[in-house]
């Protein structure tokens, strides 16, 4: 039987349910692993809270490790520490957020009885935790790491395969330095292009299934952080002034009230509604200077001026932006 290492990354304990869950679908596999090396990457508290938790599942087939990333903070230090802790003729990795299916290294196992083959992979099928979109295509999965419309269905050679689910014969680390070092890549494109290696897709029917826990919540937090963006964009050509008095990141009493009332014009003109709505929205924590402020900023903006459009974009970007805590000002 094919010795294969399994190398497992954690950062956090954020995850934790989730690495738990990573680890049991190693334990199962149908074909055992010759050793899970469980790599923490420079959280102490993790690393003790993991000893405790998994050191105890090693068995006469499959030897668990946990031990510190030794390297460099990140994901290319901790893979390369599991490298060089792992045994195994073959190293496989899995992220600590995904399952591997019962079957996972049966199947990468299979892929080496081609002596010619240096690493081998399978697709990635999100698991979504709250349904999975309506409007979000199959062709977006490379936004989550998972398997996208597009990719091969079928065995043929690639570029590049996808970290979550791909493993690499031990030879090739022998010859380089790191997993991550750019030699590394040189070796592996040379191979493929003198036809000595062939970069390896299992076909659709048969294809390994990793079920990625994708945490909707990063990509709610980079719509936000775009939002954010175009509003700033938005506000440095129509009201620049008003930057110097609210910061829009953290307060957004400064975009309830262009929603509101209008552009800059239209706040001076109102500037008794202006400073009500300003004392409301903050909760009472805007003193009568900076409201001050800020209707004069409105009155003497050198900002171009803002049409209906303009004010339509801020009411529908202010929908994508979570409540302010109370202490951010509203």
């Amino acid at each position: 039987m094919r010795q294969i290492s399994v190398v497992i990354c954690a950062y956090t304990e954020k995850r934790w349910d989730d690495l738990n869950a990573a680890v049991d679908s190693v334990i199962k596999q149908s074909h055992p692993a010759s050793d899970i090396v469980l790599v923490i990457d420079h959280n102490p508290a993790l690393f003790e809270r993991a000893q405790k938790a998994f050191a105890h599942l090693s068995t006469e087939r499959t030897k668990v490790v946990i031990t510190q990333n030794t390297q460099l903070r990140g994901l290319s230090g901790a893979r390369n520490t599991g490298i060089e802790q792992s045994c195994g003729d073959i190293v496989a990795f899995i992220d600590e957020d995904a399952m591997a299916a019962p079957d996972w290294l049966a199947r990468m196992s299979a892929a080496y009885d081609d002596p010619n083959i240096m690493a081998a992979g399978g697709s990635i099928a999100p698991l979504w935790l709250t349904g999975k979109p309506s409007w979000f295509p199959d062709e977006f999965n490379w936004v989550v790491g998972c398997t996208y419309r597009g990719m091969p269905e079928s065995r043929t050679p690639i570029r590049n395969l996808i970290g979550c689910n791909m493993s690499v014969r031990r030879e090739v680390f022998d010859a380089v330095p790191s997993l991550h070092d750019p030699k590394s890549a040189a070796l592996i494109a040379k191979l493929c292009a003198m036809g000595l290696s062939k970069p390896y897709v299992q076909a659709m029917p048969t294809r390994t299934r990793l079920r990625a826990l994708v945490d909707l919540r990063r990509h709610e937090e980079a719509t936000q952080e775009r939002c954010l963006g175009r509003l700033e964009a938005l506000l440095a050509r129509h009201w620049p002034e008003l930057g110097g008095c609210l910061n829009v990141r953290e307060q957004k009493t400064a975009l309830r009230l262009l929603a509101e009332l209008g552009g800059p014009v239209r706040v001076a003109t109102n500037a008794g509604a202006a400073r009500d709505l300003l004392g409301k929205s903050s909760r009472g924590q805007f003193g009568a200077d900076l409201i001050d402020a800020v209707v004069t900023s409105a009155r003497t903006t050198l900002g171009v001026p803002m049409f209906r459009e303009h004010i339509q974009l801020v009411r529908r970007r202010l929908d994508h932006l979570p409540e302010a805590a109370p202490g951010a000002g509203g």
